[in-house]
């Protein structure tokens, strides 16, 4: 399969053309296409087949480069790596002269760095325990890296129901993203490249007969707030509900984050109750939402 055959920016394939390349390899021919139509991909191959490029080129099309803000990051083991990683993913955004890549790394003065990501990057490669040391300064944040939201039309009972056609665009914060129409099939739809923090529409365009037709606002992996909890041995209560606080809604999948980011608890809200979690040390937490109800 040859490069000229994806649907990728001109821009990525001129700097593809530029290098000598003209044909995929097998990792990059079963990679690209995959990542670029949102499917999740675990690869494998020796070393010197493409690997990077097999990432790089799905990650780049994907960028927004009127967004100066980190939307990737790849991680790397080591500071060699970081930095031959970072190289590459520059030649292959040659052409893009709005795109940033930054390598963070250990050995390096991290004040280079906060400068750097204060003047805005998209890309950032970097090993660790720096982009943990960037995290906790908050010098580095990932409101902007692109999710995946799965979307599926449900009754109130939380049964899933078919030939509900659906349209879900941008109101906010996700300029580049095209609207996407869909007709529900009992299953969830995959939409990916969502932005967090950005805020999107869902429209019912057309419901069965028996339904009421609605519109849904959501906002993928946005903080709700900040817990503090002062005592041991705590019950705290959590539930998802209407903005008049009135109806306690089903299909979000909440977590609650300790201080340093960790997962301590992760569940998808019911219809009309309320989430236990028990024992919880005292500390502060986040309580984020990584998927919004949808009807």
């Amino acid at each position: 399969m040859q490069f000229a055959q994806l649907n990728i920016r001109p821009e990525i394939l001129k700097a593809v053309t530029h290098m000598g390349f003209e044909e995929m390899t097998p990792i990059q021919a079963r990679a690209i296409p995959e990542i670029l139509s949102g499917i999740d991909v675990v690869g494998q191959a020796q070393t010197g087949t493409g690997k990077t490029a097999a990432f790089a080129i799905p990650i780049l099309e994907k960028i927004n480069t009127k967004l100066k803000k980190p939307q990737a990051i790849v991680i790397c083991p080591t500071r060699e790596l970081a930095i031959q990683v970072a190289e590459e993913f520059r030649k292959l955004a040659k052409y893009m002269p709005s795109l940033k890549v930054l390598p963070i790394y250990g050995g390096q003065e991290i004040s280079k760095q906060i400068r750097s990501l204060k003047a805005g990057v998209q890309v950032i490669i970097g090993t660790p325990g720096r982009v943990m040391d960037h995290m906790r300064r908050k010098t580095v944040t990932f409101e902007n890296t692109k999710v995946v939201s799965e979307i599926k039309k449900v009754d109130e009972n939380g049964k899933a129901i078919s030939g509900v056609t659906l349209r879900i665009s941008n109101v906010t914060g996700d300029s580049s993203f095209e609207p996407i129409e869909w007709t529900t099939d009992g299953n969830s739809k995959k939409i990916s490249g969502l932005v967090m923090g950005a805020k999107y529409k869902i429209e019912e365009l057309y419901v069965p007969d028996g339904y009421v037709r609605k519109t849904t606002y959501f906002i993928p992996t946005t903080l709700i707030k900040n817990i503090v909890i002062k005592n041991e041995r705590n019950i705290l209560k959590i539930s998802k509900t209407t903005a008049d606080k009135k109806t306690k809604l089903g299909g979000a999948v909440l977590k609650l984050l300790d201080s340093d980011g960790k997962v301590v608890d992760e569940w998808t809200t019911e219809n009309g109750k309320t989430h236990e979690i028990v024992g919880i040390a005292a500390g502060t937490y986040k309580l984020v939402e990584e998927k919004a109800p949808l009807g």
